[in-house]
């Protein structure tokens, strides 16, 4: 295969490397078989591992790396690789060590390290062996080694000053140009000397630059342009670029679960809230359909209340216009009766009323009727006949007057006359009562007049009774309802 042609495998390149470094030397190498690299400042045997890829394809390496953790780590990955648990220097010897776990910020520059420290890491200071990279190359030189990486955080000068004398010369080396955790150029610092080893600059990341040496000139086309898509990788999720996606993504995924988490319980909270909202609605429903029920049954108790109260009051009215027509009418007959009582007629009837009083009561008290009676009369009804005798012979008129009133009843009067003639005293023609036969006392329409006169003012006295005993039953009634009316109102 033509030099500078990578070979065409069948599993898709994975890049590990932190910043596709591994992408732009496959690009330039892929095309050897079984390569040898170097990787000085190697830190974990995946994790931005510009390495990792190769080993994948075949290749095999060495690793210098002087954090135990690390060191560790690439064994148990790379047991066919040769790991190197040392730092390079610009001598051999021993040197500090600055160590950061679990990070790729470990250094043997003090400075690096002050600066690490003031930034809040908290380095662990140790002493570790050291050789030059001289002697590191010639344990090799037997072999080409296709690339050289150095990643030291800071100490690259250093590393680059141990290498004079060695005669082998990577084909490419790359080497960070970066102050750690900044942008800050350092290739002043060190590129001299680089240069002077025969290697030219081709290419820069930002974070590193790459140089072939002089030798395999061939090499520089490779590193005409940065990773694209024709380069036909894909990121293994284990560099830092991918670890930040994935970082990033994992992030996202852990604030999408919080998220859904606490959409969940607030959409739990909701629902129990909507629950608790629907059965107070319902308990409100209940509630307002009582109150109407309730208020509309005051307002019909009010209602039949006010209707009530409105027939009583119609009613009270009633018995009121009822109350002064009785009144009225009482009024009418009290004056009535007070003219009946003045008349002449009253007072010349006095004597029959009192004589038809007096045979009311003697029939309620046993005599069965008048005709019996008369040829026995009982003494008290005698001497009450003779006085009444006497009163009415005393004066004409009042003799004219009885005849007329007791011509009607002939048995009366024919027991009147007889008791007359029999008990009088001795009188004139003029006195004597005048006989049945007598012209002046037998007129019939007399007679007729003074008995009708006599039965209207007995059926008067009557009727007068009645009502005044039926106005005192109204009054009593309409004094009883009123109190019911206020009680019940």
């Amino acid at each position: 295969m033509a030099r500078g042609q990578p070979l065409v495998h069948d599993e898709m390149f994975l890049s590990y490397a932190q910043n596709f470094e591994d992408v732009m030397l496959w690009r330039a190498l892929g095309y050897v078989e079984h390569g040898f690299y170097v990787d000085i400042g190697a830190q974990h045997p995946r994790v931005d591992s510009v390495s990792r890829a190769f080993h994948e394809h075949g290749w095999r390496g060495v690793h210098v790396e002087p954090s135990d953790e690390y060191a560790k780590l690439l064994r148990e990955d790379r047991p066919d690789d040769d790991v190197l648990q040392m730092a390079i220097a610009e001598r051999d010897g021993m040197v500090e060590f600055f160590d950061i776990p679990q990070t790729g910020l470990s250094t043997i520059d003090s400075d690096v390290a002050a600066g690490h420290a003031d930034a809040g890491y908290a380095p662990q200071r140790t002493v570790v062996p050291c050789m030059t990279l001289d002697r590191l190359l010639e344990r090799y030189a037997d072999r080409d080694v296709h690339w050289l990486k150095i990643d030291v955080e800071g100490a690259e000068r250093r590393v680059l000053q141990g290498w004079i004398h060695a005669a082998a010369r990577p084909w490419i080396v790359v080497v960070e140009s970066t102050r750690p955790l900044s942008q800050q150029a350092t290739a002043a610092e060190w590129e001299p000397g680089l240069v002077a080893l025969g290697y030219e600059h081709v290419y820069s990341d930002g974070l590193n630059r790459f140089y072939v040496s002089r030798a395999h000139p061939e090499l520089r086309e490779a590193f005409a342009y940065p990773p694209n898509v024709f380069d036909d990788f894909e990121l293994s999720g284990s560099s830092s670029f991918g670890l930040g996606w994935q970082r990033r993504m994992h992030e996202l995924e852990a604030s999408h679960a919080a998220s859904t988490a606490a959409l969940q319980e607030r959409e739990a909270a909701l629902r129990l809230e909507v629950q608790r909202a629907q059965v107070k609605m319902a308990a409100d429903a209940r509630a307002i359909a009582e109150r109407d029920r309730l208020r509309q049954a005051v307002e019909l108790i009010a209602e039949q209340r006010k209707q009530h109260i409105a027939g009583l009051e119609a009613a009270l009215r009633e018995h009121a216009a009822r109350y002064e027509a009785l009144e009225a009418f009482n009024r009418q007959v009290e004056s009535l009766y007070a003219s009946v009582v003045a008349s002449r007629s009253w007072r010349l009837t006095q004597p029959l009323r009192w004589i038809a009083n007096e045979c009311r009561r003697l029939v309620k008290g046993g005599i069965p009727n008048v005709e019996s009676a008369l040829p026995s009369p009982k003494p008290s009804l005698r001497g009450v006949l003779r006085r009444g005798v006497a009163y009415v012979d005393a004066d004409p008129r009042r003799r004219r007057t009885i005849a007329r009133a007791v011509r009607p009843i002939r048995p009366l009067d024919a027991w009147l006359r007889n008791f007359a003639a029999r008990h009088a005293a001795p009188r004139g023609a003029a006195n004597a009562i005048p006989s049945v036969g007598s012209a002046a006392i037998e007129r019939d329409d007399d007679a007729q007049i003074l008995a009708r006169r006599l039965a209207y003012i007995t059926e008067l006295e009557t009727r007068i009774d009645e009502m005044a005993r039926s106005h005192r039953r109204e009054i009593e009634r309409l004094h009883h309802f009123t109190v019911e009316s206020e009680d019940g109102a």
